[in-house]
């Protein structure tokens, strides 16, 4: 039974993969035969026009090459140049004008089909086949779980080698410079999808391997397609990004832990990114941060372990800072938002900056909610908020997220619940026990907000905006504690509250009003009397 396998396996590589590729190859070695051909046609004619260029150049005394007779063309020559110490000096003829280009001839649809869509479909029925080999070999009991995996294993090793085998050719190599080969790719991500094949089947159907060393193994075939996605191009990238994301649902571990979970996708999210940064693929940047924001959702909505919040909240912060530096590196944008055009102006890399800081902040709303608001997400949170202030602050760019991070902040002030507490408050108490935590969060948000926009408005390019942000803060978080722990009663300790913040809000335009000469100053006195009668109407 062993030989029939062998010899049907055999059977249809011979019969089915082999003329695929031969026909493939015949199809590509006739497109790169007829680009050498146009090539060569191209140095003919360039060495032509170089010829007489150098007969139009040369000096009267200088033996001109011989060069194959052209057709004379009509020059009309300027008047020569008369010298005061010598004979006249011939003029130089202009040279000819080079004909123009003609146009680039588009490809008909069968080309498209013959050189490119069948080229994918190969390599999509080489994974397939990696497949079909676990099924039927399953189906028909041949061999055993051990061989079935190794030979798929196998088949995948084996088209990546010959994939960058063939892209190292020197005829492939020529012709890439024309048009890009599609040949290794196909190959390539078919032994991609094997070798992740392989190993999930190894894991999930025939309890080979534990979980964590399929974990590893998974892993390990990720970092391999990131690494060949450099060389081989986008598909066998997206083969790598679907399957990094896709390694926690195949591997079940039976007890899912945050801790294990996150820091594998910041890896991910790392690798992406990088490559993103050296190929500039724009599906590949959207692609990433889907898997990076729906990652978060799944753990929250679906997991019935721990929730884990603060490994969640410490990945949301750090999948912020590569969306932030790793695309574009450290250095600035230095293109401000502005209602008007919004993103217009905005490269690429900063457009998914700041969508991806937004996202991370909405997630983090989740994740508190989900929590209840634990004291680690809330330092997470803080965390988060420092991220994309300091990157604002850095790089005017994205120093509206800072305005974000704060409306964020007021959002969870809102949306925290407050537990029951009697009904009669000891008078001689400022708050009952139960909303003490609370206060204290109303008042970390307004010291975090008030405190560092004001102490990021000094060399801002725009220090108005920092000013609002100082302002509005501290008087956002004072208006809704009061209206949620107080229900608008009148009370004179919150009123007394109102009066002192409006006078910490004056001491700030006082001191903004001593430098109102420097650019941008002028809107940050704006922003803290705005904060004085804002404040003191409150109170």
């Amino acid at each position: 039974m062993d030989f029939l396998f062998v010899a049907v396996i055999v059977g249809g590589f011979v019969l089915i993969v082999a003329p695929a590729l031969a026909i493939a190859a015949f199809v590509r070695s006739g497109d790169m035969r007829h680009d050498i051909a146009r090539l060569a046609r191209k140095i003919a004619d360039l060495e032509t026009r170089l010829d007489r260029l150098g007969e139009a150049g040369a000096s009267p005394g200088e033996e001109r090459p011989k060069a194959a007779p052209a057709i004379p063309e009509r020059v009309t020559s300027p008047p020569a140049e008369i010298r005061a110490d010598g004979p006249p000096v011939p003029p130089v003829p202009k040279p000819a004008a080079a004909p123009p280009a003609a146009p680039a001839r588009r490809k008909t649809w069968e080309e498209d089909l013959a050189t490119r869509w069948m080229v994918w479909l190969g390599g999509i029925c080489a994974a397939l086949a990696a497949v079909f080999l676990v099924r039927y070999s399953v189906e028909m009991g041949w061999m055993d779980p051990t061989v079935r995996c190794v030979l798929g294993a196998v088949i995948g090793l084996t088209l990546i080698g010959g994939g960058e085998r063939l892209r190292r050719s020197p005829l492939e190599r020529a012709a890439a410079l024309i048009e890009p080969s599609r040949i290794p790719p196909a190959m390539v991500g078919g032994g991609v999808s094997a070798l992740f094949i392989s190993v999930y089947a190894a894991y999930g159907l025939y309890d080979l391997l534990p979980p964590v060393p399929a974990f590893a193994l998974l892993g390990a075939v990720w970092v391999a397609a990131m690494g060949l996605a450099l060389l081989h191009g986008p598909f066998v990238a997206a083969l790598g990004i679907l399957g990094g994301f896709l390694v926690p649902i195949l591997v079940q571990t039976g007890h899912p832990s945050a801790w294990g979970l996150f820091p594998y996708l910041i890896a991910v999210n790392a690798a992406a990114l990088g490559v993103l940064r050296y190929k500039g693929w724009t599906w590949l940047a959207w692609g990433t941060l889907a898997g990076a924001a729906i990652w978060p959702v799944l753990w929250m909505t679906e997991t019935q372990a721990e929730l884990g919040a603060v490994a969640v909240g410490l990945y949301l912060a750090v999948t912020a800072v590569l969306f932030l530096y790793v695309p574009s590196g450290w250095r600035p944008h230095r293109t401000p938002l502005v209602p008007p055009d919004l993103f217009a102006n905005m490269p690429l890399p900063a457009i998914l900056a700041w969508v991806a800081c937004g996202a991370m902040l909405a997630l983090w709303i989740m994740l508190a909610l989900a929590d209840g608001f634990g004291t680690g997400v809330l330092l997470t949170g803080i965390l988060l908020a420092a991220v994309v202030a300091g990157a604002g602050r850095r790089d005017e760019t994205y120093d509206a997220l800072a305005i974000a991070a704060a409306v964020v902040g007021v959002l969870a002030l809102i949306g925290r619940p407050l537990p029951a507490w009697p009904g009669e408050v000891d008078i001689q108490a400022v708050l009952p026990d139960g909303l003490r935590p609370y206060a204290w969060m109303a008042s970390a948000y307004a010291v975090l907000f008030g405190i560092g926009g004001l102490a990021l408005l000094r060399g801002a390019a725009r220090p108005g905006l920092w000013a609002g942000i100082s302002a509005a803060a501290p008087v956002a978080a004072l208006a809704v504690a009061y209206a949620r722990i107080e229900g608008f009663e009148v009370n004179l300790k919150w009123t007394a509250m109102g009066l002192i913040l409006a006078a910490l809000q004056l001491a700030a335009a006082s001191w903004v009003a001593q430098q109102r000469a420097q650019r941008g100053y002028e809107a940050a006195l704006a922003a803290y009397a705005v904060g004085v009668v804002a404040a003191v109407s409150l109170g």
